[in-house]
């Protein structure tokens, strides 16, 4: 949920249209690339159930080696192949989807990069340099550090252990 100036937005993609109002350059300037970006936020947003299902998010748990179902490894591939032909066709001159900035589409993988590195999965290493890049970003490391430091009554059992 997004609360802005008296707006309340609770839908992703919303809340990246209600921001990129306030910085277009959230999105790509270019109309192709910025319809690509929105096409694979929308793929995100809509998709990878498989990866949902059976790697969830977690910032604070080492899960690395499980979660490894048909489903799951399915996802990542379409994942891995999306991030790099973005990369090929979009991303010249950053270490981002879209370039040197991190945008709308960086961060609705955002919660597909926590799962990578929290339950490390094999990734090629371009993808593991994006991951990189993503988790080191000011606003990702403020989301890290701000959910490892909330207290153990929010935390929720079923994300915290494996099944």
């Amino acid at each position: 949920l997004l609360e802005h100036k008296g707006a309340k937005v609770w839908e992703s993609l919303a809340i990246c249209d209600y921001c990129a109002e306030i910085d277009p350059s959230l999105w790509p300037a270019d109309r192709a690339a910025r319809a690509h970006a929105r096409s694979i936020s929308a793929e995100m947003h809509a998709g990878f159930r498989g990866l949902r299902q059976n790697m969830w998010m977690n910032l604070g748990r080492d899960f690395a080696g499980h979660g490894r179902v048909p489903d799951a490894l399915t996802d990542i591939a379409r994942i891995e192949a999306m991030w790099a032909d973005t990369r090929q066709r979009f991303g010249a001159g950053g270490p981002f989807l879209f370039g040197a900035s991190f945008g709308a589409a960086d961060a609705m993988y955002a919660p597909v990069v926590a799962r990578f590195l929290g339950w490390k999965p094999e990734l090629s290493q371009a993808t593991k340099d994006y991951c990189a890049a993503v988790r080191a970003h000011p606003l990702v490391d403020q989301w890290y550090r701000e959910a490892l430091a909330e207290p153990a009554s929010m935390l929720v059992d079923g994300y915290e252990t494996l099944p």
